[in-house]
């Protein structure tokens, strides 16, 4: 299902867990700074700068400089990465759902 609705994104953990994170922060109205999610996914610093470079190629994550900082810069789903992630996440709690009452 994940291949499917992220089109082969080449979603290996890393980037995975990068988009689990941007949803999180998202749903927590909370900003979420390059640095610290290349951090949180284990990343090098230049390494998760490659995956964000991806992921925003693809379409899933959009990125800004930090208008109060400059030298910081603000990653966050784009519209299309937060519709695919939703309708994954949806798709898993109906699949666990009607795992759990048969």
């Amino acid at each position: 299902m994940r291949s499917r609705l992220f089109r082969g994104s080449g979603l290996v953990d890393p980037g995975w867990n990068m988009l689990l994170d941007l949803m999180l922060a998202h749903l927590e109205g909370r900003q979420l700074y390059l640095s610290s999610l290349c951090v949180a996914a284990g990343q090098p610093i230049t390494n998760g700068k490659r995956r964000v470079a991806q992921l925003i190629a693809d379409g899933l994550v959009q990125r800004e400089t930090d208008r109060a900082d400059r030298r910081r810069v603000l990653v966050s789903l784009t519209q299309s990465g937060l519709e695919r992630l939703s309708t994954y996440l949806d798709q898993i709690d109906r699949d666990d759902t009607g795992r759990r009452q048969a």
